[in-house]
């Protein structure tokens, strides 16, 4: 699998997530109201509007989560590698002038989709992202196979733009 083909696929949220959060949140703030009759009904209050606080934020953090493309150029130079490809992050969907990717690792690999941990570097951090396979059923074994094959190269730090990927709108 060293060949793997110049592909790009979008990465969104998993629409459970969302869900998950809020019910977490929930069964938080009823477990600090059942905790009233041990404690001080304040704490329990204080416990139960701190839950329902965090799961607000959570759950608006998690619909401003980043979207975009992770693209596999496979005629990049690689740098510190005798091989030849990097890996390529682009914010929006169909947006021109991908950013390099640091590094790439697969967290968790469910077969229809897969967690990957996206080190950008500098100002950029790391991002987790959701990769599904409903988003582009087509490209979904391409991508893998680039993924599987390249999650470990490292990126292209002199930033020069890819060459084999033109995004999809």
């Amino acid at each position: 699998m060293r060949n793997a083909p110049s592909v790009a696929f979008p990465a969104g949220r998993l629409p459970w997530e969302g869900a998950a959060l809020t019910l977490v949140s929930v069964a938080a703030a009823v477990l600090w109201g059942f905790a009233a009759p041990a404690w001080t009904s304040g704490v329990a209050a204080a416990g139960a509007v701190g839950s329902a606080l965090w799961g607000c934020l959570a759950w608006g953090a998690w619909r401003r989560s980043p979207g975009g493309r992770l693209a596999w150029d496979a005629q990049a130079p690689a740098s510190g590698s005798d091989r030849s490809g990097a890996w390529f992050w682009f914010d929006a969907v169909g947006a021109l002038g991908g950013r390099p990717v640091r590094s790439v690792r697969v967290a968790l690999d469910a077969q229809t989709w897969v967690l990957v941990r996206l080190s950008l570097g500098g100002a950029g951090g790391v991002r987790w992202l959701v990769f599904q396979r409903q988003d582009d059923p087509g490209w979904w074994a391409d991508w893998r196979r680039a993924l599987v094959a390249h999650a470990s190269v490292r990126g292209n730090p002199e930033g020069d733009a890819p060459s084999g990927i033109v995004p999809r709108a």
